[in-house]
């Protein structure tokens, strides 16, 4: 055995264990105090950014809010402009041309620069613009006669309701060479119908620049200014000389508001290029950005103090910890050099020195263990040496052994394929001598066209998963090839698994094996032969017996098929003698299959067929037809049924009839449906022929109202004209109202006619059903609505594409009579809406026509549909109470519902399905 002594290293002194105590201690010591520290400055750091943040937010808001409130105030002026008495009819005079044009434009302008734009430091102008774009009258004489047909101001603001104002973006003025604002409202001549033109105030920016500029609370770099949407900045900056920067205002806040539409506070940078704390609002109705800003580094000032007050203290508690860290290694680390001192005397070959050490700590314990060690080690050398003796007698012993084996044994490496060792055998087999054995591999021994079968058979065997290969073929040194069959183990040497391969070769075995094989494939080939007819005739036979088994599988859900049938099956011989019921059979007569098999189907008969329809059906049967009918038979306890039968003759492979099949089924449910539903026909053919008689009497009475009817009024009416005309001088005035009101209700009487036989048409006339486009409808509706008052102030709201399926003349009648009433009942209104859309309820959509109108008490709805019902006073809005039963008609004819909502003074809402 060869005893190895390593010597001991020269020590690093910065990995010694004193340096370790020493790292060690100023870790746990500096670690807590500088993440405190740390934790503390990120903590204040983040308090202080969200305090900036909300104070920011704050003044953001406050500037946001001062801007809408002086934005509204200057559109409530010029809306309180454009209805100021004297304006309008100094305005309305001027527009008609009437007499001293001149001196009344003077006048006007005199009033506006006294008595509007002198309380109102901002008001720059004020114009009065004519409905064709032309300015009559202005404070500023530079805006006489100019042509503003163009501006968007003017166009929109003529488009405006009495009361209404738009407000323009902030630009430059060329005329007045300023930027400004300009705020238009339309004037409306005193009857609340005509628009004379437009009033336009112009406005200058010092108000919005008050507003922004007021800096208090935000330091040395805070300021707050407007964008516009075109990212230029529209009120003061704090930092140009000429009022506002000169550059595209690009920052982050702005894109984000433009791009995505989201307001902003963060920090970013700014417009100068520096980094600034900022929060962003938008104000939709104008069109702007408010954006307020202020240096990141005035905004975070405090936490510079605030850092060197951390850094001091880090570095002072630093200082400390390093001295009592310092103290503390040395006298810590002084008996472990001891102790590491004996260890390397011990390493040097000094076995018997150990090491001399009083302390009772851990120390103490570290020594008397490493003393206990030593003597222990001491044994364990000795005891290696005469281990070692003994180990080589017994290696002399095995190579005897080895060498000594018949079969070739080979050792190789699992890992490299390297060869360890072999014996006498296999060297004799190879060729090889033994030196040159331990330089090979195992693809040095095999053929290479093999190699790839020899190595997959190597790895199966190195994994365990076989230990016998079988006709691996070996090439000697020579060249020469051998097989060999190779049985394997695994073995271990100085702590490494080997894998022990013996060779046995097989070549002569081989030689005889495919001798046999020669022989015994020729008898294989005479026996083959001898079977083929065999095998042919075991084959038809099987073919046969699958087909039997085929027919019999076939037959047997034929069987189950008749059996589970839910009708009744009865098979008999040729001279009528039953041989089959099925289970439906018995259920259905009451016969139990033993009871009818040899008897004649005549058990079921009930006498009420005729003999020579018997004698026809087995006519048929019997000459090979198939014979379809109904029978009246009759059950085992006497009870009458129907059925209907279809029976049929049955023939073998020669076409022979050697049975007949009938399969019959119980009708009597049937039948007895049929009964009633003729019953049913019948009274319904009887009410139908009452309604058409019905109809028509409606019809001639209608005509008779029609014509009886209108010639008594005509001359009720024609009469009263001529006396009107020819004797008005001989009438006093209580005589003419007479005439009057008789020629009045004469009209009424004819219109109470003329609805009523509409009503009565709509009950009675053909529908013809495709798409309707109610909106396209109700929009024509409108418009001529309109034109019937052209001076009302109404709006009309309808919905888009409401299309449904019905008849197009019918749903116009009702569309007409909802709308026509919205129209009549919301005449009083100053501003009249009237809608007609559509909503969803339970996936079924709901149309309705709604008013702002007069309304009605709910106490009275149920009235609402019935002919000639009013819920208001004819004085007040005139009619004859058939249009909503009309409506009411058209909707049900078309399979729907008609309801309506509503409330005395806050309008109604007819809702309607179909």
């Amino acid at each position: 055995m060869i005893i190895r002594i390593y010597g001991v290293s020269q020590m690093n002194p910065f990995l010694s264990i004193k340096s370790r105590l020493l790292t060690f201690a100023l870790c746990i010591s500096l670690i807590p105090i500088v993440l405190m520290t740390m934790i503390h400055y990120y903590h204040a750091k983040n308090a202080l950014q969200h305090r900036v943040f909300e104070d920011l937010k704050a003044i953001a808001r406050s500037r946001e809010l001062h801007v809408s409130a002086y934005m509204e105030r200057i559109e409530m002026r010029a809306a309180d402009f454009s209805t100021d008495g004297f304006i309008r009819r100094c305005f309305g005079s001027i527009i008609r041309g009437e007499n001293l044009q001149s001196r009344k434009i003077i006048r006007l302008n005199e009033y506006l620069i006294k008595k509007k734009r002198a309380f109102n430091r901002q008001l720059i102008a004020i114009a009065l613009v004519d409905k064709n774009g032309k300015i009559v009258s202005s404070t500023d004489k530079r805006l006489l006669g100019k042509d503003f047909s163009a501006q968007d101001v003017f166009m929109q603001g003529i488009r405006k309701s009495c009361g209404e104002t738009y407000l323009g973006q902030l630009h430059y003025s060329p005329d007045l060479d300023v930027k400004c604002i300009f705020v238009s409202a339309p004037i409306v001549a005193g009857s609340g119908v005509e628009t004379l033109g437009v009033i336009i105030n112009v406005y200058s920016l010092s108000a919005l620049n008050g507003i922004t500029t007021n800096r208090i609370g935000m330091g040395e770099t805070g300021e707050v200014y407007l964008v516009s949407k075109d990212k230029e900045m529209l009120t003061h900056s704090r930092f140009f000389d000429d009022a506002v920067s000169p550059e595209v205002m690009d920052t982050k806040p702005v894109r984000k508001l433009v791009e995505e539409g989201k307001e902003m506070v963060g920090i970013y940078t700014g417009y100068r290029g520096k980094t600034v704390v900022g929060v962003s609002r938008y104000l939709p109705a104008y069109g702007w950005m408010l954006l307020a800003e202020i240096d990141k580094a005035e905004a975070f000032a405090p936490l510079k103090r605030l850092g060197l007050i951390a850094l001091f203290f880090s570095v002072v508690s630093a200082g400390v910890v390093t001295g009592l860290g310092i103290s503390f290694a040395v006298s810590t680390s002084k008996p472990i050099r001891e102790v590491k001192d004996a260890a390397e005397r011990f390493a040097g070959g000094d076995l018997d020195y150990r090491v001399k050490t009083t302390r009772r700590d851990e120390i103490g314990v570290l020594a008397g263990s490493f003393n206990a060690m030593a003597e222990k080690l001491k044994e364990e050398i000795a005891e290696h040496k005469r281990t070692g003796e003994v180990l080589r007698e017994s290696e002399q012993r095995f190579r005897t052994i080895f060498d000594s084996v018949i079969d070739g044994v080979l050792i190789t490496d699992i890992e490299t394929k390297e060869f360890y060792a072999g014996n006498t055998a296999i060297c004799h087999m190879l060729g090889y001598p033994a030196e040159e054995i331990k330089n090979l591999k195992i693809a040095d021994i095999h053929p290479k066209e093999e190699i790839s079968f020899v190595m997959e058979q190597f790895e199966k065997q190195a994994k365990g998963e076989t230990t016998l290969a079988k006709d691996i073929p070996v090439q000697r040194k020579n060249g020469t090839v051998f097989y060999a069959d190779i049985n394997t183990s695994r073995v271990t040497f100085d702590g490494k698994t080997y894998l022990m391969g013996i060779f046995r070769d097989i070549t002569t075995r081989k030689a005889i094996e495919d001798a046999l094989r020669v022989l015994n494939d020729s008898l294989e080939q005479r026996i083959a032969e001898r079977t083929v007819a065999l095998v042919q005739a075991n084959k038809e036979l099987t073919m046969e017996i699958a087909q039997r088994r085929r027919t019999e599988g076939e037959l047997r859900k034929l069987f189950n098929a008749v059996e589970q049938s839910p009708c009744s099956v009865v098979i008999t011989d040729v001279q009528g003698k039953i041989e089959y019921v099925n289970p439906k059979f018995s259920r259905a007569t009451g016969y139990a299959p033993e009871e009818v098999i040899g008897q004649n189907p005549r058990v079921l008969k009930s006498g009420e067929k005729p003999s020579e329809e018997y004698k026809r059906l087995w006519d048929t049967i019997t000459s090979g037809g198939e014979w379809e009918g109904e029978f009246h038979n009759k059950r085992k306890n006497g009870e009458l049924y129907w059925e209907y039968a279809s029976i049929s003759p049955i023939r073998n492979h020669e076409g022979v009839i050697t049975h007949f099949v009938a399969i019959k089924e119980d009708i009597t449910e049937r039948k007895r449906t049929e009964e009633e539903l003729r019953k049913q026909r019948d009274h319904l053919e009887y009410l139908t022929n009452r309604l058409i008689a019905s109809n028509k009497e409606l019809e001639a009475f209608c005509y008779s109202v029609s014509h009886d009817l209108r010639a008594p009024l005509r001359g009720i009416d024609g009469f009263s004209k001529a006396l009107l005309e020819d004797c008005s001088d001989k009438l006093d005035a209580q005589g003419k109202n007479y005439l009057h009101r008789v020629c009045a209700a004469s009209k009424y009487m004819g219109q109470l006619i003329d609805d009523l036989l509409n009503l009565s048409r709509i009950t009675r006339g053909e529908m013809s059903c495709k798409k309707v486009n109610l909106s396209a409808v109700a929009r024509a509706i409108a418009l001529e609505l309109q034109e019937t008052e052209p001076g009302r102030c109404a709006e009309f709201v309808i919905a888009e594409e409401l299309v449904v399926q019905g008849d197009p003349h019918l749903l116009r009648i009702a569309l007409t009579n909802l709308l026509s009433n919205a129209w009549k009942f919301t005449r009083k209104c100053p501003r009249a809406i009237i809608e007609l859309g559509a909503k969803q309820d339970d996936e079924k959509p709901v149309y309705f026509v709604r008013d702002n109108g007069a309304g009605f008490d709910m106490a009275y709805v149920n009235k609402l549909f019935g002919a000639f019902q009013r819920l208001h006073p004819k004085a007040e809005f005139d009619g004859t109470g058939i249009g909503l039963a009309t409506v009411q008609r058209i909707i049900h004819r078309h399979g729907g519902q008609i309801w309506a909502e509503g409330a005395v003074g806050q309008g109604a809402t007819f809702s309607f399905t179909i």
